[in-house]
């Protein structure tokens, strides 16, 4: 499993990136607010932990490895937190994370519903459901 990966960023969209390790590009899917701290860096070498995946079928023969990257190892822990909440998929998961993991985090503990499901994909029920599940867990990650 590639747990770390160091490089020049050579392109950054909306959801993802490409990171040049000597004459190969990886590309990296990366949560919203990993997006806006890494803009105006592309060209310069860049160091993301990550986690890798595989998406689709195993029966159905059409596996697609996938990295996710983060900017720090804590927010990588956070992420494996987060998505173990049931119908918290990598995908949404990701889509959701639009505003730092602190922050995030920090409304999970207070109990914050309505914050919560500003957040794309979460609506009440589901934001209800993260809470319930996470809320006591989160506090290492939290502003605090």
């Amino acid at each position: 499993m590639i747990a770390q990966i160091e490089g020049k960023l050579v392109s950054l969209d909306s959801d993802k990136c490409l990171v040049q390790v000597g004459q190969v590009c990886y590309e990296v899917m990366l949560p919203g607010y990993a997006v806006s701290d890494l803009s105006g860096q592309i060209g310069n070498d860049i160091v993301l932990c990550t986690i890798e995946y595989y998406e689709g079928t195993p029966g159905g023969g059409n596996l697609i490895p996938r990295m996710v990257g983060f900017l720090t190892h804590g927010e990588k822990e956070f992420f494996s937190l987060y998505t173990s909440v049931k119908g918290m998929g990598i995908k949404k998961g990701l889509k959701s994370l639009t505003m730092p993991i602190a922050r995030i985090a920090d409304v999970i503990e207070s109990g914050d519903e309505k914050m919560l499901t500003t957040l794309p994909a979460i609506g009440k029920r589901f934001a209800q459901l993260i809470i319930a599940e996470l809320k006591g867990k989160l506090g290492e990650f939290a502003f605090s």
